[in-house]
């Protein structure tokens, strides 16, 4: 039925529990996980510009 699972993961407290569960239904199922590695970058819209360009360099 599926191919891949698409995980995505944010350091949050729910990402290891998506993930043991994407681990497990791959297992079962026989199929592969890729991971998406998801950042907040929210707080970026709080610095003025230069300070973002130096942040970034």
């Amino acid at each position: 039925m599926y191919e891949k699972i698409l995980l995505p993961i944010d350091n949050s407290e729910q990402s290891p529990k998506a993930g043991k569960y994407a681990i497990s239904t791959a297992n079962i199922v026989g199929i592969e996980i890729i991971v998406l590695n998801v950042i907040d970058t929210y707080y970026l819209n709080s610095l003025t510009q230069p300070d973002l360009r130096k942040s970034l360099d």
